[in-house]
């Protein structure tokens, strides 16, 4: 089992800066706070509004309610 022998000076360089994480953490906020409500508007509004419209459509309902 051989493990391989790291200066520290390279472990170091590894490990991410507190600026890079800070960056990160700035990009998943940003990300999340454009995401967030386009999937909201999405779930809340536009689901129900398709799920009514495939009901009426299957259901074969017009607004003029006479058959022909």
């Amino acid at each position: 089992m051989s493990v391989a022998v790291v200066p520290a000076v390279q472990a170091q360089a590894s490990l991410p800066s507190t600026r890079e994480l800070s960056r990160r953490r700035a990009i998943l906020r940003f990300r999340w706070s454009i995401l967030g409500p386009l999937i909201a508007l999405l779930v809340f509004v536009l689901m129900p509004v398709l799920f009514l419209q495939l009901y009426f459509s299957l259901h074969q309902w017009t607004v003029y309610l006479g058959t022909w």
